[in-house]
C-alpha cells in the first residue's frame, strides 16, 4: 500500500473511532483544517479520509453548507439495518465454517480478547469493539464485496447503538460472541446461525433512545486518537 493511502486510512481509522465512540456530537461539522493540523496530513487525504466515512454512513454532506459533519441517524433506521445484517451475518456463518482453519480461530479467540480488555474503556470503545468481531468474521471469509457491506452495516448499527443504546453489558456480548465462537469451533453450522440471530436480536433489542450526552471540543478530542495515529 503506498504511503499516502495508508496514512489517509490511519486518519479514517480514528474518524471512524471518534464517531462509533460518540466522542463527537451528532451533526457536528468534521474541520478538515483541524483533522489536518492535528495529524499532521495534507488536505487531499483529509478529504478522501471524510468521504470514506461518508460511504460508510457515519457522516453527511449537508447542503445547506456543502461541509461533511458527523450523521444523524433516526432510531427507525434501525429495523431496516437490522434486517439486512441478519442476512449478511447467516451468509457468513455459511461461508466461513465451510473453509475455517486453525488461523481462523486464533484471530477470532485474539480479538475475544481484546473484545475483553475493551469493557474497560466504557460503553463506546466496547460496542465498536463489538461490531469489529462481525467484520472479522466476514474478513475471514476472503469475500472482499461481502466484507465491504459488513463493514458499511456493522458500522451503521454501532454508531446506532452508540447513540440510542440503553445502559446495557459488554460481558453479555462477549458470552454471546464466545457461544459463536465455540459453534463455529465445534463447526456446527446449525447451532452457530441459532446463536447468531439470537445475538443479532438481543443487540436489536438493546437500542432505546438516550440524548442526554456531552461532548469535548473537537480538536481535543483528536488528541486522543493521534497517538495510535503516529505509533
Amino acid at each position: 500500500m503506498p504511503a499516502s493511502d495508508s496514512r489517509k486510512d490511519a486518519v479514517f481509522v480514528a474518524l471512524r473511532r471518534a464517531v462509533i465512540e460518540q466522542m463527537v456530537m451528532p451533526g457536528a461539522q468534521l474541520a478538515p483544517d483541524v483533522i489536518g493540523e492535528e495529524f499532521g496530513v495534507g488536505e487531499e487525504r483529509v478529504h478522501a479520509a471524510l468521504l470514506e466515512l461518508v460511504d460508510e454512513g457515519l457522516a453527511e454532506v449537508r447542503l445547506a453548507d456543502l461541509r461533511i459533519h458527523v450523521a444523524s441517524p433516526a432510531l427507525g433506521d434501525a429495523r431496516q439495518l437490522f434486517e439486512m445484517r441478519r442476512c449478511l451475518e447467516a451468509d457468513v456463518v455459511r461461508r466461513l465454517i465451510r473453509r475455517l482453519s486453525a488461523d481462523h480461530l486464533d484471530a477470532i479467540e485474539a480479538h475475544l480478547r481484546r473484545q475483553e480488555r475493551a469493557r474497560l474503556f466504557g460503553d463506546g470503545q466496547a460496542i465498536r469493539v463489538s461490531g469489529e468481531f462481525h467484520i472479522l468474521l466476514a474478513e475471514l471469509c476472503s469475500a472482499p464485496v461481502m466484507v465491504r457491506y459488513m463493514r458499511e452495516t456493522v458500522s451503521r448499527c454501532s454508531f446506532i447503538l452508540s447513540l440510542f443504546a440503553r445502559p446495557w453489558s459488554a460481558e453479555l456480548s462477549l458470552r454471546e460472541h464466545r457461544g459463536i465462537y465455540d459453534a463455529l469451533r465445534a463447526q456446527d453450522a446449525t447451532l452457530c446461525m441459532a446463536r447468531m440471530e439470537h445475538h443479532i436480536d438481543q443487540v436489536e433489542q438493546r437500542a432505546a433512545l438516550d440524548t442526554q450526552r456531552s461532548y469535548p471540543d473537537f480538536a481535543a478530542i483528536l488528541r486522543r486518537y493521534v497517538e495510535d495515529f503516529t505509533r
